[in-house]
């Protein structure tokens, strides 16, 4: 068995809707580590800021198809 052999569990049209999902989280987490961060809470702000980072690297990969998203999944 190779790795083209594994079907993938996610169509190319699901994982545009996740990583369109995935965007949108790190767009929100952004707007939030910005507003605490207004507030003087750098801490908060960059805990929110690591998990925007986060959701825009699994959007990337879900975008280039389930082999890319898969292995971001393994690698948190």
């Amino acid at each position: 068995m190779t790795f083209t052999d594994i079907t993938p569990l996610h169509s190319r049209a699901e994982l545009q809707v996740i990583a369109a999902d995935h965007q949108r989280s790190a767009e929100r987490q952004s707007t939030y580590a910005a507003h605490l961060a207004d507030a003087g809470r750098e801490g908060a702000a960059g805990t929110w800021e690591r998990a925007a980072r986060e959701s825009r690297r699994l959007a990337t990969a879900a975008r280039h198809g389930w082999p890319h998203y898969e292995i971001a999944l393994l690698q948190r």
